[in-house]
């Protein structure tokens, strides 16, 4: 058992016993596969683990949780701005979540392979706890690479590009009920005035433009969309780009400060025109 581990289950068993939270939202393993959990009871934090395998982003089930509760959460550092940004769009009340941060070393896939968003990690420690796990480490730096290729790429390329991938898509919406920043409670991908049943262009496009341009801002790159799409479609990619823009027409990077005003809360078009003509 890893030191984060011990002490992990220590904080969690206090939190409970002292009835500080009414459960813990935290990863358990069985059978070599690590799944979220739910722990109510301080006799069962032995269920808690923390390993590469832990990667999904569990802010995504503060949305659930009843406003009479405390909840406490484990979370790394890309499910930290997830929280950060849920608390700025007035989705999640801080005095209702203690975060129990972990300096995350990356996680990894069934087949140990590291995933994509843990190669150029910028904030390996949460940005935001009430209690950090681990030692402190240096993020690495902005990697944008990807992104780039296809910046590069003439017009005509980015459509071919994107119409091999959408064409896999099945409508599934597992990138959208997975995402902890999908949170309207009336989905306009589920308009039929919006968006057909039809998988085939436009509708496809328009599907996956419409969840691109609504995460604007908000999207903090944890790669869930990514992981749960079963034909996977390389999303990150069209998010990265989204967010790219934003940070430099906006000077803004989601769930890294929480005094920052989110760009499409605060745009204004007779200020902002300018820079976005420079840009």
């Amino acid at each position: 058992m890893s030191d984060i581990e011990k002490n992990l289950r220590a904080e969690a068993k206090k939190l409970l016993e002292e009835k500080k939270v009414d459960y813990v939202i935290g990863y358990e393993e069985s059978n070599g596969k690590v799944s979220p959990c739910f722990i109510d009871n301080a006799k069962d934090v032995e269920k808690l683990v923390f390993n590469p395998g832990c990667v999904h982003n569990l802010s995504v089930y503060l949305l659930e949780a009843d406003a009479e509760n405390k909840v406490g959460i484990v979370a790394k550092g890309c499910d930290s701005r997830a929280i950060i940004e849920l608390i700025k769009q007035n989705q999640v009340i801080r005095d209702n979540v203690f975060i129990l941060g972990i300096s995350c070393d990356g996680v990894k896939d069934l087949l140990g392979k590291d995933y994509d968003k843990c190669k150029n990690c910028k904030y390996p420690v949460p940005l935001i706890y009430d209690v950090l796990l681990g030692e402190k480490k240096e993020g690495k730096e902005e990697d944008y690479s990807d992104v780039e290729e296809i910046e590069s790429m003439s017009l005509e390329e980015r459509k071919k590009f994107w119409n091999k991938q959408f064409e896999k898509c099945i409508k599934c919406h597992a990138c959208r009920n997975i995402c902890p920043l999908c949170y309207c409670e009336e989905c306009a991908l589920d308009d039929k005035n919006w968006v057909s049943k039809s998988h085939k262009f436009p509708e496809i496009w328009m599907s996956h433009l419409i969840r691109a341009l609504h995460t604007a801002g908000r999207c903090v790159s944890c790669g869930e969309c990514e992981r749960a799409c079963p034909v996977n479609i390389p999303l990150r990619k069209l998010y990265r780009k989204i967010g790219k823009d934003v940070k430099e027409l906006f000077d803004y990077e989601a769930g890294v400060n929480a005094e920052d005003v989110p760009p499409l809360v605060a745009f204004d078009l007779d200020k902002d025109k300018e820079k976005i003509k420079q840009n």
